[in-house]
């Protein structure tokens, strides 16, 4: 059996009064259900849904704003199993459509099922690998670049990811990026574990033209474009198992000018891992 894993080292977390440390190590990431969906247009979410969150400040004071689009995240939960896809939904009252059975995000690197991307973590479980490509390192920052000082609820972190990339000609005159983590709540199970709830808000804009071109007698013409990209995600990660218990992702996408689309929403979601014992 293929053993490919990525390894966190240190997660810290602390308490008003008690500080938790746990050392996670060697994450498993084969056997999980690892699926990219697209979301059918007529039950897409617009991009200003997600809006409010552009403002908001770290601290405890915006948390009541984010539980409350984390509750609205949890209120498009899945109830049923698809057959197909092994992941749970609301049978006809949401389609999905299975791009890719091996790809979580664009451009990761999944062969037969089998990952084949691999990450260097430090002593301190900050990740380390800055050669890998850049939707490789999205998939890695998303789903495992965990806070490695301590941290407490209402505390917000950078979340080291890039959404949006130009060509080379394409010059940018407007830009925005707020790519954040925040620690909603924490809590301990009856069976001991340390459960904790992170929202990750990702927000990022560019507008400009796309450079010089000439046409008919020799005018100069600019093409005008801009694009948007938000990622909201909402995930429940044990700290004392290490592995995320849930975790869900909007992707959500506009672009204008010669970019021009329609909005579109992508889903990722994330099974629980399962931790090999032998």
């Amino acid at each position: 059996m293929h053993r490919f894993a990525l390894a966190f080292v240190l997660f810290l977390i602390s308490a008003c009064t008690t500080q938790v440390s746990v050392d996670l190590r060697h994450l498993p990431l084969e056997g999980a259900e690892q699926i990219y969906l697209s979301l059918n247009k007529r039950y897409s979410i617009d991009k200003d849904t997600f809006t409010p969150l552009a403002d908001l400040a770290c601290g405890n004071e915006s948390l009541d704003a984010y539980r409350e689009i984390a509750d609205f995240l949890k209120s498009l939960k899945f109830k049923e199993t698809n057959s197909i896809t092994k992941l749970r939904h609301v049978g006809d009252d949401l389609e999905v459509q299975v791009v890719s059975k091996y790809q979580v995000i664009p451009n990761s690197s999944y062969v037969q099922g089998n990952l084949l991307l691999h990450s260097i973590v430090d002593s301190k479980g900050k990740i380390k690998s800055f050669y890998l490509q850049r939707g490789q390192r999205n998939t890695v920052s998303l789903l495992f670049d965990l806070p490695y000082t301590r941290v407490k609820v209402g505390d917000c972190w950078d979340v080291p990811v890039s959404l949006i990339n130009t060509k080379i000609d394409y010059d940018v005159t407007d830009y925005h990026q707020r790519n954040e983590a925040v620690l909603l709540s924490k809590r301990t199970l009856d069976s001991g574990d340390i459960l904790v709830e992170v929202m990750m808000n990702l927000d990022e804009s560019v507008s400009g033209n796309t450079g010089r071109y000439y046409v008919q007698n020799s005018n100069e013409i600019l093409l005008p474009f801009s694009l948007i990209k938000k990622y909201i995600a909402l995930g429940e990660f044990n700290v004392s198992k290490g592995y995320w218990e849930r975790y869900i992702g909007y992707l959500v996408t506009d672009g204008g000018g010669i970019l021009e689309m329609e909005d579109s929403t992508q889903i990722f979601l994330l099974k629980p891992l399962a931790i090999e014992t032998k």
